[in-house]
């Protein structure tokens, strides 16, 4: 699998010109790695971006591949995109394995940060390959507690702050944070990420009761 990692900082709501998005990811020779066949090849494979919505903002990635890659995986799990909340912040982590089912991890909170209502999807293909179908969704309303948990591990991530990773093999994950409040979007990409970052994934995974050996 080929992977990329990008970190995009602040962005104003108003400059997140998503129509032009899907003109980005257009005119692909390919998006995607086919799964091996019998004798161990695979062969590079372009979705059909004519059933894409738009995701990301406009040049949130510096190439159309990895635009391509995330849209798809993203649309295979009727995923829809993260909005500018009147009331409240929203996040989003689509955590894209090689090997194991891609998965998409959402949660919005009020603006008291009183309740949280955490959204977690799972399709039955694989992140770094076709992502198939939904095979799985689940939504669950977070206590005082755990909602003051999540928050205090979104703050010490700090994605709209977090720098840039550098490319980390064929054989990982990636991670893609975006946070999205009245007046601002952030969004960071990361491979198979630790600290901060990682602790803010279990926390999600956990709910998702994903096991240990395939949290990477």
């Amino acid at each position: 699998m080929i992977s990329f990692a990008v970190a995009l900082g602040l962005l104003a709501v108003e400059e997140w010109s998503l129509p032009m998005e899907r003109r980005v990811c257009e005119g692909l020779s390919y998006g995607v790695w086919s799964e091996p066949d019998a004798n161990g090849r695979m062969v590079p494979v372009a979705p059909d971006s004519s059933s894409f919505e738009a995701h990301f903002p406009v040049d949130g990635f510096d190439d159309r591949q990895t635009c391509t890659w995330y849209t798809h995986q993203l649309s295979a799990l009727d995923e829809r995109p993260l909005p500018s909340p009147a009331r409240g912040t929203e996040f989003r982590l689509t955590w894209l394995r090689s090997f194991h089912h891609p998965m998409s991890f959402r949660v919005f909170v009020d603006a008291q940060a009183r309740q949280a209502r955490l959204e977690w999807r799972e399709a039955d293909g694989a992140g770094g390959y076709d992502p198939g179908q939904l095979a799985r969704h689940d939504v669950v309303l977070l206590d005082d507690a755990a909602t003051a948990s999540f928050l205090a591990r979104l703050q010490e991530a700090d994605i709209c702050a977090a720098t840039r990773q550098v490319d980390g093999g064929e054989d990982g994950a990636q991670w893609i944070f975006e946070s999205s409040g009245s007046d601002t979007y952030c969004l960071h990409d990361a491979w198979s990420p630790g600290g901060a970052l990682r602790e803010l994934g279990h926390f999600l995974f956990d709910y998702a009761s994903v096991p240990d050996d395939e949290r990477y």
